[in-house]
């Protein structure tokens, strides 16, 4: 069952985009049918209990691709290499054009994966963070 809010953000996409957002947010209800959902920087935000500053996965829709982002997607296991990683330390993405693109199992396992690891992440991302801002001002010293 969807909600009013996921209804209106899949309401602004194409056919296509409409089928493929569909398909993904199944995928993510599957994983855990409690997580809140609204809509949080232009994005179809989930969260557990609320916390949206912790938030686990978001959507967002362009006119070709939807793009199902991780917030700490740095941290989860990814043996197959289906999350792209960007400029960001902690978030992952993955992007689909076609509704056959969408993986459902893997989803289920990323989002499961990601609400397991939400007590870790949220205990040590500032340190995580700061590692990362030093190994990179390191790097930049040395070129």
């Amino acid at each position: 069952m969807s909600s009013a809010v996921e209804d209106s953000f899949i309401g602004s996409g194409s056919t296509e985009m409409q089928a493929v957002a569909r398909r993904i947010i199944d995928s993510i209800r599957k994983a855990d049918k409690e997580l809140d959902a609204a809509i949080k920087w232009n994005q179809l935000t989930f969260a557990k209990e609320g916390d949206f500053h912790h938030w686990i996965c978001a959507l967002r829709m362009s006119k070709r691709c939807v793009i199902l982002t991780f917030h700490f997607g740095g941290l989860l296991e990814d043996k197959d290499g289906k999350l792209i990683a960007g400029t960001s330390r902690f978030a992952r993405k993955m992007e689909f054009r076609t509704k056959t693109q969408v993986d459902q199992t893997g989803i289920v396992q990323f989002v499961a994966q990601a609400i397991d690891r939400l007590p870790y992440f949220i205990k040590n991302w500032q340190s995580i963070q700061a590692e990362y801002k030093n190994e990179k001002a390191s790097r930049l010293k040395e070129s």
